[in-house]
């Protein structure tokens, strides 16, 4: 197992070189989310799996308080997809989404395995 920090739009890696890649909470401030998973598709074993973890927004566009208060002080997310919308996203990218459960916390996450 190794660990290591890259720019998902542009992997340095072989194609087929991995079983797994986790991309978590990166995606919605990455301003060109589908350029990274088609490097992630690229690296991927046939049959590998992706991990993809991912901040998500209330439906309506309805921020939470600590969402609010991440606005006030200028931090800007490239994307705010609501859990609906991520996993649509993903799918609409090439993903099927094997497994997903939302976790709570200041801000959602949904916890998203895909093929």
């Amino acid at each position: 197992m190794s660990f290591e920090v890259t720019d998902a739009t542009s992997l340095r890696f072989a194609d087929n070189s991995f079983d797994i890649v986790v991309i978590a909470n990166a995606l919605h401030i990455i301003p060109n989310p589908e350029k990274a998973l088609e490097e992630i598709r690229r690296v991927l074993k046939d049959g590998g799996l992706l991990i993809a973890p991912n901040f998500f927004f209330r439906e309506g566009g309805k921020k939470n308080l600590w969402q609010k208060f991440l606005s006030l002080v200028g931090i800007r997310f490239a994307h705010e997809w609501t859990e609906k919308e991520y996993k649509a996203f993903l799918e609409l990218n090439g993903w099927k989404i094997k497994m997903d459960r939302v976790i709570k916390g200041r801000i959602d996450l949904i916890y998203v395995e895909c093929a």
